[in-house]
């Protein structure tokens, strides 16, 4: 089974910045999908003709993700949100997609192992985190 790592998102200029970021950092536009209220990605590209119900529902369990969390997205998309999910290869790969998700403006994280989402909170300023 692939491993992944999925950040959620309340609007498309953090979407994009987060693709800008990931692709910068190396990340395959291959590996990189996104999925939104309108069933398009970031870049207006059509990528689901089902619209996101249907490619949360058949896509994200096969990547880990539990029935479970995939409601919980499908509630987040219907409330105007995007999900961004990357095909992670290996740790220190995983750490870097966090980071950049999370910088980008990612509300929640999900973890490798298990999906499990991760809330985030509002960075304090430039490379620090809660004290």
């Amino acid at each position: 089974m692939e491993h992944s790592v999925s950040g959620l998102f309340v609007d498309g200029v953090q979407v994009d910045s987060a693709i800008g970021a990931l692709r910068a950092d190396g990340i395959e536009a291959a590996r990189i999908t996104v999925a939104s209220p309108d069933g398009f990605n970031g870049e207006g590209e059509r990528k689901d003709h089902h619209g996101i119900d249907t490619w949360l529902i058949e896509h994200l369990p096969r990547h880990g993700h539990s029935r479970d969390q995939v409601r919980r997205y499908e509630g987040h998309a219907a409330a105007g949100g995007w999900l961004v999910r990357v095909t992670i290869r290996t740790v220190e790969e995983e750490r870097s997609v966090r980071n950049l998700l999370v910088t980008a403006g990612a509300k929640e994280i999900s973890g490798v192992v298990d999906g499990t989402m991760i809330p985030i909170d509002p960075p304090v300023g430039a490379g620090m985190g809660k004290q």
